[in-house]
C-alpha cells in the first residue's frame, strides 16, 4: 500500500485484516496507536492502528484519498 510509506518506523511492515490510522506532524509522540491496539488484541479485533507522518507540506486531499482508496477505515 502506498499510503504505508508515510507510517512512522516500526509500523511500515504492520500487516492486518483491518486498519485504523491517524496523521499528523509531528505525530511520533502518540499513544493513539498503543492504546488502540492494546484495545483491539484484548477484544480479539482484526485490525491495527497505524500513525502515519503527514508534511505541512504534503498534499493533505492526495493522502486521505489514498487511505480511503486502500481500505483504511479512519
Amino acid at each position: 500500500m502506498k499510503i504505508m510509506e508515510k507510517a512512522i518506523d516500526g509500523y511500515k511492515n504492520v500487516v492486518s485484516e483491518k486498519y485504523l490510522g491517524i496523521f499528523g506532524h509531528p505525530i511520533g509522540h502518540t499513544l493513539s496507536p498503543v492504546i488502540h491496539n492494546t484495545l483491539s488484541r484484548e477484544l480479539n479485533l482484526p485490525e491495527s492502528y497505524i500513525p502515519f507522518h503527514i508534511d505541512i507540506k504534503d498534499d493533505l486531499r492526495m493522502w486521505t484519498s489514498t487511505a480511503f482508496s486502500e481500505g483504511i477505515l479512519g
